[in-house]
Parts: C-alpha cells; structure tokens; sequence
C-alpha cells in the first residue's frame, strides 16, 4: 500500500472498541457502503471457508444514535456469508469489533481505505 494511503487509513481508524459476538439480526449492511457489487465466485470461496472455520477475522460495526442494529463499517462480504450459512440450517453468530460511530465522511473514507488495502495487498 502506498504509504499516503496507508497513513490516511491510519488517521481514520475507528476508535478501538470492544470485542463482541453478534447475531446477524443484530446487523444491518451500512447505506453508505460505496461497494454494491461483490464478486459471486469470491463471495463462494469465502462462504466455504466460514463453513468450514467459521468467522476468524471479526467485521467492524458501529451502533449509529438511536438504533438498535448495529452498522458494518468493515465485513459486509463475511455477513453477507453467515446470512447465507445461516439460511442453510447453520447457527452462526459474527465476532464484531463494535466502535464508536464515525463522522459520514471518516466511515466512508475507512470504507474505501479498507477495500483498497485489500485489493492493493493481494498476490
């Protein structure tokens, strides 16, 4: 990762939280994640390994003011999965790292930050 962009995602990192075990129910998928469309073959690849593993990297989540759900700032393909899994006769809860909630800016920045971190550190 270019080193611009690194310290960018450094500077907007949600504040560290508590560590968590959340139901899907618990969980909605945030109306300003800039990702709509997700890779189905990839989405697969990873539903395979939750089956068989299960969740090992906790998706990050913050309880916008005066809601009950909580929001996924990062881990909306691993949600997706569970809600899959779970349709499938799987009882699957997420490990969630809850923070506080971020300015709509910040969150989208951390949002785009994360994808190209990810994209950027594949082989």
């Amino acid at each position: 990762m270019p080193t611009k962009l690194r310290h960018q995602a450094e500077d907007l990192r949600p504040t560290p939280g508590v560590l968590r075990r959340l139901r899907p129910e618990e969980i909605k998928p945030s109306q300003h994640n800039p990702r709509h469309l997700f890779d189905r073959d990839k989405l697969e690849e990873l539903k395979k390994s939750i089956h068989e593993k299960g969740v090992l990297v906790p998706i990050t989540v913050f309880q916008p003011k005066g809601q009950s759900k909580f929001s996924i700032l990062d881990g909306e393909r691993r949600y997706r999965c569970v809600l899959e899994l779970n349709a499938e006769d799987r009882d699957l809860d997420i490990p969630a790292n809850v923070v506080e909630p971020p300015t709509k800016i910040a969150g989208l920045l951390y949002m785009f930050n994360i994808h190209n971190f990810r994209e950027a550190s594949r082989p």
